[in-house]
């Protein structure tokens, strides 16, 4: 008997970036250089002084800017901030709600999701994620609708495909979920999350052939996907140490990446250097940032113990992966 599956969770919220070009050429003297020094109360104050009608976006977009480096809470200020200027402001909406969302507060988001569609009933971004939030609280049958919807004016949201697919895994319709990875799959063969839920579900309903395959191509999309993240993370340290060479969190936080990349020498480089600030008893004004980017690498030495694990396993193991 097979022990009852955990499946690969649902996409994650991802935030809707405003023109960033348009917002540079609208604000290209104070606003855009406190932005990019990290003043972004006095950006967003000269932004408003120099065009109104562009400070919600550009609200929106330090809000959006921060919400991707996982401040999410100081993120919603700023989204605010666009609402305040412009209460009809849709994107601004489905950015709160997207903050919201990655915070834990499901019912919060719901609301700015609903918020966002009373403006733009088209907004296909805001009714996934919408379905996300419901499915979260265990409101299966509504975030199906709302998927629904998502598909009815995208029939290529490949995102809203496999998130209706754990909805009806949720509900214990397999076949029906089994049936909405292929169409995702189809879509996108990339998709590992997709990969993943599929071949869990095929390994419950005994297709044990057809749930290796999906298996082995999760396996080799985690490989290949997997490290580039951490590049991408390894790369943001770096820019940020550029102007904040003497933080000890960032160096140690590199050498953690550098590390779980396998890079081992540079990493005890790295991480020396953040034992040698430290013990000068620097402030270290970094340190927040740090903690919000360290755990996806516990994530990831997870993660990768259980693809190992899965290069033994036979399909009738059940395996627990993180998402796409």
């Amino acid at each position: 008997m097979i022990a009852t599956p955990s499946i690969a969770s649902l996409s994650r919220s991802t935030y809707s970036v405003p023109d960033v070009d348009r917002l540079r050429k609208s604000f290209p003297g104070r606003p855009w250089q406190n932005y990019k020094a990290g003043h972004y109360e006095d950006a967003l104050r000269f932004a408003i002084k120099i065009n109104k009608k562009d400070a919600g976006p550009f609200a929106d977009f330090i809000g959006v800017e921060l919400g991707k480096r996982g401040l999410n809470q100081e993120a919603l200020t700023f989204f605010d901030k666009a609402l305040k200027i412009d209460p009809r402001y849709a994107s601004a909406w489905y950015n709160k709600g997207v903050a919201l969302y990655n915070l834990g507060r499901y019912e919060e988001a719901i609301t700015c999701c609903e918020k966002a569609l009373e403006i733009d009933p088209k907004y296909t971004s805001a009714w996934n994620n919408k379905g996300v939030a419901l499915n979260n609280l265990g409101r299966y049958e509504e975030a199906i609708t709302c998927y629904d919807k998502a598909l009815g004016l995208d029939p290529k949201y490949t995102s809203a495909w496999n998130n209706k697919g754990l909805a009806l895994y949720n509900l214990g319709r397999y076949k029906e979920a089994i049936e909405r990875y292929q169409e995702a799959l189809k879509l996108n063969r990339d998709w590992l999350a997709s990969h993943i839920n599929l071949a869990v579900l095929l390994s419950v309903t005994n297709r044990h052939d057809e749930a290796e395959r999906e298996f082995r191509e999760a396996l080799r999309l985690f490989k290949e996907k997997e490290p580039k993240r951490l590049e991408e993370a390894l790369r943001y340290l770096e820019k940020e140490l550029e102007t904040h060479y003497d933080s000890h969190s960032l160096w140690r936080a590199k050498g953690e990446f550098l590390k779980a990349l396998g890079r081992e020498v540079e990493a005890q480089k790295s991480l020396q250097t953040a034992e040698e600030l430290e013990s000068l008893e620097i402030p270290d004004i970094e340190h927040d940032i740090v903690v919000k980017m360290l755990p996806p690498i516990e994530t990831w030495r997870v993660v990768k113990a259980k693809v190992k694990h899965l290069g033994r396993a036979t399909p009738r193991v059940v395996i627990d992966l993180v998402e796409d």
